[in-house]
């Protein structure tokens, strides 16, 4: 038998899992094997201003929950939370890329290509186009464009 003090903890991680799930996507939780009206309580959960208000919709996830199947919903917000750091991670490494790439001009393309193991000609005509341009805005979308084209290159890797 457990202790009530147990019980407690228990209740405590179903309710941290309840509110992972709020900070999920609605596409993934209308996928997700769960009842309507624990999806209906997530959904006005997302929704709420009021921190009263929002804890007690917490409270009442947290309940729904314990009617459901734990693991699953565990493995869900696992498969998301590792889903959103990959993307992340290759965010940083976008970034990372075009400020050296801009920065250290041949060098930095030089060590990008060597890192990506290919070389992507449309990166040396964006960088030249950035060291020929004088006019702020132009720069700023250049530079957005570049980045674009590192991302997709580094997404595509990551596959």
């Amino acid at each position: 038998m457990k202790s009530k003090s147990e019980k407690k903890r228990q209740h405590h991680k179903i309710q941290e899992l309840g509110q992972k799930l709020i900070s999920i996507p609605e596409e993934i939780i209308n996928e997700m094997n769960i009842g309507n009206e624990l999806i209906d309580a997530i959904s006005l959960a997302k929704k709420l201003k009021k921190k009263g208000a929002l804890d007690r919709q917490k409270k009442l996830i947290g309940k729904l929950i314990k009617h459901e199947n734990i693991s699953h919903i565990r493995e869900v917000i696992k498969k998301t939370n590792t889903k959103s750091n990959l993307e992340k991670k290759i965010f940083k490494n976008t970034e990372f890329w075009r400020d050296r790439i801009i920065h250290k001009k041949t060098i930095g393309l030089n060590e990008y290509h060597y890192f990506v193991g290919e070389e992507n000609p449309s990166i040396k005509i964006k960088l030249k186009a950035i060291e020929q341009n004088t006019k702020k805005d132009r720069d700023t979308k250049l530079k957005r464009e570049l980045f674009k084209i590192i991302f997709e290159e580094l997404s595509n890797l990551s596959d």
